[in-house]
C-alpha cells in the first residue's frame, strides 16, 4: 500500500470526498494511516457490477455483513502522497 500497491478501494455507506484525505489501511501489524490524495470517485450499484468485479461481491460482504444485492458502492481511486503519520489503532480501509 505504501509502495502504491493498492490504489482502489471500494466503500459502502462511507462518504468520501476529492482532495487531500488520511488513508487507513490495515495489515498484520494493526493500522496504519498513510497521507494520501482521493483521485476519482465513482458510484457504482452492486447489482450492476462489471465481469472483472465477480470476486468484490465476497470480500464485501466479509468487511460489510448484511450488504444489500441492491447496495449503492462508492470505487475510490487514489495514490499514496507522502509517509505514514504514526500508527492509527481505530478505522480501516
Amino acid at each position: 500500500m505504501a509502495a502504491g500497491s493498492k490504489t482502489t478501494t471500494v466503500r459502502f455507506d462511507d462518504p468520501v470526498v476529492l482532495g487531500p484525505a488520511w488513508l487507513v489501511f490495515e495489515d498484520d501489524d494493526g493500522y496504519r494511516r498513510l497521507r494520501g490524495v482521493v483521485d476519482a470517485i465513482e458510484p457504482r450499484r452492486l447489482d450492476a457490477r462489471r465481469p472483472e468485479d465477480v470476486a468484490l461481491r465476497a470480500g464485501l460482504i466479509r468487511h460489510y455483513p448484511g450488504l444489500p444485492d441492491d447496495a449503492e458502492l462508492t470505487v475510490v481511486s487514489f495514490h499514496v502522497d507522502g509517509p505514514a503519520e504514526g500508527d492509527a489503532r481505530s478505522g480501516g480501509a
